[in-house]
């Protein structure tokens, strides 16, 4: 071979150049996973706090048992996401105004999500979610 032929040869360079990029796409992608797992979880959070707020909307029955209903409502729409509820977590009152003649339910659910790769987060995330419904 002659040095010209060495010199135009770009066998390694598209190696070479995927090599530098590979870190940087590397944490690209992790970051995209580990936020939509933590909006995942937000996501089923609040859909767990609405669901355990109509069933103390709907339920007539005293408030002890309707807090247990609750909690296994909630405890049930989340039960593939990685989290779990328990009752310390867990804060269900009802609001009434008789001039008005409104009665809601305020149920607020407090909870930690431990991150699914734990590079860029290591700490679990506290999240919270309050849904209030009327009861007519």
């Amino acid at each position: 071979m002659k040095f010209y032929d060495i010199k135009n040869n770009e066998n390694g360079q598209s190696l070479i150049e995927f090599v530098l990029i590979l870190p940087i796409l590397l944490l690209l992608v992790l970051g995209m996973i580990e936020y939509g797992w933590l909006l995942n979880g937000k996501i089923t959070l609040n859909s767990a706090a609405r669901e355990g707020a109509r069933v103390g909307v709907v339920l007539n029955v005293p408030e002890e048992e309707r807090k247990e209903k609750i909690l296994d409502t909630i405890n049930d729409t989340i039960d593939l996401s990685g989290m779990t509820i328990e009752e310390d977590d867990l804060q269900v009152t009802e609001e009434n105004d008789d001039i008005e003649n409104i009665r809601d339910i305020i149920v607020e659910v407090n909870c930690e999500l431990e991150p699914i790769i734990g590079l860029y987060l290591t700490e679990p995330v506290p999240m919270k979610s309050v849904a209030r419904m009327r009861r007519e």
